[in-house]
């Protein structure tokens, strides 16, 4: 849980560097990016899985189940999102393809 919640903290610093090292525009895949990685530090650090996953009793359960639903579709769409902010810079074309690649 230790490692799941760092792994988060560190995710804000490379956002916040990226964003500020691409050229400017609309900040849609690092703002959809940021509630993910907000959401993921509860979820490292509280809501812990059931044991068997599915049917969730205990409150930290239910709480991981609620947390995963909202944050999933967040991370996909966001780092599709940039995928597509990289792919208009020519530069950044070849981690725009790995980014595009890793959404699908």
């Amino acid at each position: 849980m230790v490692l799941f919640t760092t792994d988060h903290a560190l995710v804000i610093s490379f956002e916040i560097r990226l964003h500020r090292g691409l050229p400017p525009t609309r900040r849609a895949g690092l703002a959809r990016l940021e509630p993910a990685v907000l959401l993921g530090a509860p979820l490292g650090s509280y809501a812990r899985c059931d044991p068997g996953r599915f049917g969730a009793k205990t409150l930290q359960g239910q709480l991981h189940s609620v947390l995963v639903l909202a944050t999933v579709p967040l991370i996909f769409t966001g780092i599709f999102a940039v995928g597509r902010r990289l792919w208009q810079h020519p530069a950044w074309r070849s981690l725009a393809r790995y980014s595009i690649a890793t959404a699908v």
